[in-house]
């Protein structure tokens, strides 16, 4: 009879233990999957939401299988070079809890036409290369990342056909060069008419001036032009300029003429 409880106790104890056993185990799973988002793997970075181009919106995304509070997020865009994000003093985005992060990649010039943007998975402490205006990233930036997210924005540029050739039609919110301006990019402000002339305003809008400018895609070369140009009291240059990179030890860019037009 002592046998028999004895062995009912004994039962009742490692069904207890069991029982705690797998609690605890559960447990540690549960706060494991919530220290690290996606639980156990190779660390990784990726992009949730990538603004369009020309858009002021943040940049989004996700890291997984680390602990997002020993982490953060180093990212970069290329505007004709890299550029730091969000900003020099703060090169670095913190991470949330379940792994997602946002960046304000759109601080300063014309960060809206970003053709590139590149985001580095970085430990604590360290302390990403500032990028102003270099043509390629640190390769620093692999040795000392986990992870590395990379995606390429397609412009989209108006186009435009004027005397036989595509132009593409310059536009930007942001004050960009030559002058520094606003540039329009509007049919009311840029178009060719059925006579096959261009016209390229000047307007205001919401309290800001904005300019009109048109690249061909294709090269001209050396050589004289002289677009027609009426009356002489306005006081708006009309430029043109040979914008391929030199070859041949020749200037890039070549003033042609300036004009005086009158006002619209």
């Amino acid at each position: 009879m002592e046998n028999r409880r004895w062995f009912t106790i004994q039962y009742s104890i490692n069904i207890l233990v069991l029982i705690f056993i797998l609690f605890q185990t559960n447990c540690k799973k549960s706060v494991t999957n919530i220290d690290v988002p996606g639980g156990s793997g190779d660390p990784a970075i990726e992009f949730t939401y990538v603004p369009p181009y020309g858009s002021f919106d943040d940049l989004e995304g996700q890291v997984w299988h680390v602990s997002p509070a020993n982490y953060k997020v180093a990212v970069y865009i290329y505007v004709s070079s890299w550029w730091t994000k969000p900003i020099f003093a703060n090169p670095l985005t913190a991470i949330k809890n379940d792994g997602s992060w946002a960046c304000d990649v759109t601080t300063g010039g014309v960060d809206q036409n970003a053709t590139k943007i590149a985001a580095y998975l970085v430990p604590n402490g360290y302390n990403p290369p500032l990028m102003d205006g270099d043509q390629t990233l640190s390769s620093e930036l692999a040795e000392k990342s986990v992870a590395k997210a990379e995606v390429e924005r397609e412009p989209k540029i108006r186009t435009i056909i004027f005397s036989g050739y595509k132009w593409k039609v310059k536009s930007s919110e942001s004050k960009a060069g030559p002058g520094p301006n606003y540039f329009s990019d509007k049919e009311e402000d840029v178009w060719v008419d059925n006579e096959g002339k261009l016209h390229l305003k000047i307007t205001k809008k919401d309290g800001k001036w904005y300019c009109t400018e048109v690249i061909s895609d294709s090269s001209f070369g050396y050589g004289k032009d002289i677009p027609p140009a009426d009356g002489e009291n306005a006081r708006i240059n009309f430029w043109l300029f040979r914008g391929e990179p030199p070859s041949d030890g020749n200037d890039a860019e070549v003033i042609i003429k300036a004009f005086e037009f009158v006002p619209i």
